[in-house]
Protein backbone atom coordinates (compact mmCIF):
# COMPACT_ATOMS: atom_id res chain seq x y z
CA UNK A 1 0.00 0.00 0.00
CA UNK A 2 1.55 3.33 1.03
CA UNK A 3 4.69 1.68 2.40
CA UNK A 4 5.24 -0.41 -0.73
CA UNK A 5 7.26 2.22 -2.69
CA UNK A 6 9.44 2.94 0.32
CA UNK A 7 10.05 -0.75 0.84
CA UNK A 8 11.02 -1.25 -2.79
CA UNK A 9 13.41 1.70 -2.63
CA UNK A 10 15.11 0.27 0.45
CA UNK A 11 15.36 -3.18 -1.15
CA UNK A 12 16.86 -1.59 -4.25
CA UNK A 13 19.50 0.17 -2.15
CA UNK A 14 20.38 -3.06 -0.34
CA UNK A 15 20.68 -5.00 -3.58
CA UNK A 16 23.18 -2.43 -4.88
CA UNK A 17 25.51 -3.18 -1.91
CA UNK A 18 27.57 -6.35 -2.41
CA UNK A 19 26.67 -9.29 -0.20
CA UNK A 20 30.14 -9.51 1.37
CA UNK A 21 30.01 -5.89 2.54
CA UNK A 22 26.49 -6.33 3.95
CA UNK A 23 27.69 -9.37 5.94
CA UNK A 24 30.78 -7.50 7.11
CA UNK A 25 28.74 -4.53 8.33
CA UNK A 26 26.31 -6.86 10.05
CA UNK A 27 29.15 -8.73 11.73
CA UNK A 28 30.78 -5.52 13.01
CA UNK A 29 27.42 -4.24 14.25
CA UNK A 30 26.91 -7.51 16.12
CA UNK A 31 30.38 -7.35 17.66
CA UNK A 32 29.89 -3.78 18.85
CA UNK A 33 26.47 -4.57 20.28
CA UNK A 34 27.89 -7.65 21.99
CA UNK A 35 30.54 -5.43 23.65
CA UNK A 36 28.64 -2.20 24.30
CA UNK A 37 25.41 -3.58 25.73
CA UNK A 38 27.09 -5.38 28.67
CA UNK A 39 29.34 -2.37 29.29
CA UNK A 40 26.30 -0.10 29.38
CA UNK A 41 24.43 -2.44 31.73
CA UNK A 42 27.49 -2.74 33.99
CA UNK A 43 27.89 1.05 34.10
CA UNK A 44 24.22 1.51 34.89
CA UNK A 45 24.34 -1.03 37.73
CA UNK A 46 27.51 0.53 39.19
CA UNK A 47 25.97 4.01 38.99
CA UNK A 48 22.84 2.90 40.80
CA UNK A 49 24.85 1.12 43.48
CA UNK A 50 27.04 4.20 44.01
CA UNK A 51 23.98 6.43 44.28
CA UNK A 52 22.32 4.10 46.79
CA UNK A 53 25.56 3.87 48.77
CA UNK A 54 25.83 7.65 48.97
CA UNK A 55 22.22 7.92 50.13
CA UNK A 56 22.94 5.43 52.90
CA UNK A 57 26.09 7.30 53.94
CA UNK A 58 24.30 10.65 54.12
CA UNK A 59 21.50 9.24 56.26
CA UNK A 60 23.97 7.99 58.90
CA UNK A 61 25.58 11.40 59.49
CA UNK A 62 24.35 13.15 62.62
CA UNK A 63 22.07 16.07 61.97
CA UNK A 64 23.31 18.65 64.45
CA UNK A 65 24.63 22.15 64.45
CA UNK A 66 28.33 22.24 65.27
CA UNK A 67 29.01 25.97 65.40
CA UNK A 68 28.03 28.00 68.47
CA UNK A 69 28.76 31.55 69.57
CA UNK A 70 29.94 32.05 73.14
CA UNK A 71 31.00 35.13 75.06
CA UNK A 72 34.03 34.58 77.27
CA UNK A 73 35.67 37.49 79.15
CA UNK A 74 33.86 40.09 77.00
CA UNK A 75 35.14 38.44 73.81
CA UNK A 76 32.97 36.54 71.36
CA UNK A 77 34.20 33.17 70.11
CA UNK A 78 32.83 30.95 67.40
CA UNK A 79 33.27 27.38 68.67
CA UNK A 80 32.86 24.20 66.66
CA UNK A 81 31.63 21.61 69.15
CA UNK A 82 32.13 18.79 66.62
CA UNK A 83 35.86 19.34 66.00
CA UNK A 84 36.89 21.61 68.89
CA UNK A 85 37.99 24.41 66.54
CA UNK A 86 37.66 27.94 67.94
CA UNK A 87 37.77 31.30 66.23
CA UNK A 88 37.66 34.74 67.86
CA UNK A 89 35.17 37.14 66.35
CA UNK A 90 35.44 40.89 66.50
CA UNK A 91 32.46 42.37 68.25
CA UNK A 92 30.51 44.69 65.97
CA UNK A 93 27.98 45.64 68.63
CA UNK A 94 30.46 46.74 71.29
CA UNK A 95 32.62 48.70 68.85
CA UNK A 96 35.89 46.89 69.66
CA UNK A 97 38.31 45.99 66.93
Amino acid sequence: MADEPKRRAIELLFTMIPKDIRELVGMYAGIWLFILVPVFVFGLVMGVLTYVGNLNKKSKEPDRQCWQLQKIDNQIFKINTCTGETEELKSVLSGTK
